[in-house]
């Protein structure tokens, strides 16, 4: 309650209700890779509490995670206590993953003999042997399968996988 002083010195009491403003922030840009999750976290400063969250994607949380495949604008509208509502956005990059590839694809070999593997498509490699080289050099003694996770300039990564099948050796029949 607050006084209230009118003219000519007369004075009563009103009831009022003071709404202070407040401001809601969807936090900073974001920069995904395709495939991943981006995690969206509305801050609000001021106000009067409790407040309600309704997000573009339908989350009714103060945080919520996406999975956008393009480039997407986030908006988040929050409404206090007395109803007010503010507003604030959010762009979330989707960077896209690299053509990862291995060559040759699904070669058929000898036993005992080699093969170099090479992977494109990338400024890195990682394969499944523990090498972080663009090529490896491989003599499986059985047909297997080798992986490589290539990652783009933007820092995406993509898996690309090659089968070494082996041929069986020829029997060689003695003849008497």
């Amino acid at each position: 309650a607050g006084v209230v002083v009118a003219p000519y010195g007369c004075n009563g009491t009103a009831e009022m209700q003071i709404n202070l403003g407040f401001v809601v922030e969807a936090g900073d840009y974001q920069s995904i890779c395709e495939g991943s999750f981006a995690t969206l976290n509305a801050t609000v400063t001021g106000g009067v509490a409790p407040f309600t969250y309704l997000w573009s994607n339908g989350a009714t949380t103060a945080t919520t995670s996406v999975n956008p495949t393009t480039n997407t604008t986030y908006s988040v509208t929050v409404t206090n206590a007395n109803g007010c509502t503010a507003t604030a956005s959010v762009f979330v990059m989707v960077n896209p993953a690299p053509p990862g590839s291995i060559s040759p694809l699904n070669p058929s070999i000898c036993e005992s003999q080699s093969i170099t593997l090479t992977g494109n498509g990338g400024s890195s490699y990682f394969w499944s042997t523990g090498a972080s080289t663009t090529s490896i050099t491989v003599s499986p003694s059985i047909t297997t399968t080798y992986t490589v996770t290539v990652t783009g300039s933007n820092g995406c990564p993509a898996t690309a996988s090659s089968t070494v099948n082996i041929k069986p050796s020829p029997i060689i029949a003695e003849t008497h």
